[in-house]
């Protein structure tokens, strides 16, 4: 069975104060899905997270549920099994109050950055773990150290579920692209239930940033140009050789 919709917010985005394009409102889809039904989410395997990350790391209060701090897990493309998997946690991240986890991508691959269309988070335990609230930041391949506020997503904790219970949030915007030039991802935790909502994985879709035009132009400028000086030093080497032949030296 498919997850069931549950709502969908409309969230003023932040402006970005970085240079580079953020949206102006996005969207925020809320689901479950109950274990007893089998419609476990399935979670992405070929997501940027997956195919473009260059580092994960920590930090902010860095605190998680015991056994639950490898955040390696949040980018394995698996969701793990359903419910409540007891002590091992299974694929379980559970950050604390205030800790950041911050998903930094390849700019050797795209010196641009990337174009954000989709994120989307998974958590899942029983029904004292499986909510979710956290805010998003982002940093540009201009100012990579520099991070400014995506948007905050409220708390979502589903009411009336099961022992097993999952949630997904996606954010998306109406006209397409969350935010250009990306370098990294940071999502800053609330401990929101019971000393952490216990997340499976993040999933952030999109592609390297093409550069505009401009961008070419520019680049296309500062080759001619350069190729001019090039010149302009040969010729100037060329007229300190040259000696005329009716005037020998001395």
């Amino acid at each position: 069975m498919f997850p069931t919709p549950i709502s969908t917010f409309r969230r003023l985005l932040a402006a970005a104060t970085l240079g580079l394009t953020a949206t102006a409102f996005a969207q925020i889809n809320l689901a479950t899905s109950f274990s007893g039904d089998g419609s476990i989410f399935s979670v992405s395997s070929t997501d940027l997270f997956q195919t473009k990350l260059a580092s994960l790391t920590a930090g902010g209060a860095g605190t998680f549920y015991p056994g639950t701090g490898d955040i390696t897990r949040l980018a394995n493309g698996l969701f793990g099994a359903a419910g409540n998997l007891g002590a091992a946690w299974g694929e379980s991240v559970a950050p604390g109050s205030g800790t950041t986890i911050t998903f930094g991508l390849d700019l050797a691959a795209s010196p641009a950055g990337y174009t954000l269309t989709n994120i989307k988070t998974y958590a899942g335990w029983d029904v004292g773990r499986d909510g979710q609230e956290y805010t998003i930041s982002f940093s540009t391949a201009s100012a990579p150290a520099t991070f400014a506020t995506l948007i905050a997503v409220p708390y979502y904790n589903p009411s009336n579920t099961p022992a097993d219970a999952h949630t997904m949030v996606s954010i998306t915007d109406f006209g397409g692209v969350l935010a250009s030039n990306v370098a990294a991802v940071r999502f800053s935790f609330t401990e929101n239930e019971n000393q952490g909502t216990f997340y499976r994985e993040i999933d952030a879709f999109g592609a390297a940033t093409v550069p505009e035009p401009s961008t070419y132009g520019a680049f296309a400028g500062l080759g001619v140009l350069s190729f001019a000086a090039y010149r302009r030093r040969q010729r100037a080497t060329a007229t300190v050789g040259f000696r005329r032949r009716d005037h020998p030296p001395g």
